[in-house]
């Protein structure tokens, strides 16, 4: 995308985003994925959590109206891919 740039990064712990945003320069850091789902100003996020939690993260993230853009596999099976609407 021509127009887009990092803005924010969510990590499990504000140390580790921290450490993320020192190598990769964004706008704001959070420890707390929800909290960055809930702004307003992000329109598409990368899941980039273990694999198990992919189902959860990308439903969360498509319900507040974000795109997704995630690393595979984006479920761990077809049921929770059809669901994940």
């Amino acid at each position: 995308f021509k127009d887009a740039n990092l803005y924010a990064v969510a990590c499990r712990g504000i140390e580790k985003a921290a450490a993320f945003q020192r190598k990769h320069p964004c706008q704001l850091i959070y420890d707390d994925y929800d909290e960055l789902l809930s702004n307003k100003d992000i329109d598409i996020v990368y899941i980039a959590v273990p694999h198990g939690f992919h189902y959860l993260w990308i439903s969360k993230a498509l319900k507040k109206g974000k795109a997704v853009l995630c690393e595979k596999p984006a479920t761990l099976n077809a049921e929770q891919m059809k669901s994940a609407k």
